[in-house]
């Protein structure tokens, strides 16, 4: 499965199994349904993955149909809290 990231004005092609390992800076966007053929997403749904990175950890937010969020820290995700209906 790929998608692209978009960062610092490149597009690079990703293949894509697991959103666990969006470790890196950078806005990810996933164009279409992806139903079981990605690990650890909050939904099936189309949208734009956004990963920020701080001292402490890393942060993920999905923008599809809602918003979720989710952090790690110490290589322990936390799970994805839906902060939008």
């Amino acid at each position: 499965f790929k998608k692209y990231k978009y960062y610092r004005g490149e597009n690079y092609g990703i293949d894509v199994a697991d959103f666990n390992t969006f470790k890196d800076i950078g806005i990810y966007n996933f164009e279409t349904y992806m139903g079981d053929n990605i690990l650890n997403k909050p939904c099936g749904n189309p949208g734009v993955l956004l990963v920020f990175t701080q001292t402490s950890g890393v942060q993920q937010l999905y923008l599809a149909n809602s918003i979720y969020y989710r952090f790690c820290i110490a290589s322990s995700w936390n799970s994805w809290v839906k902060l939008t209906r």
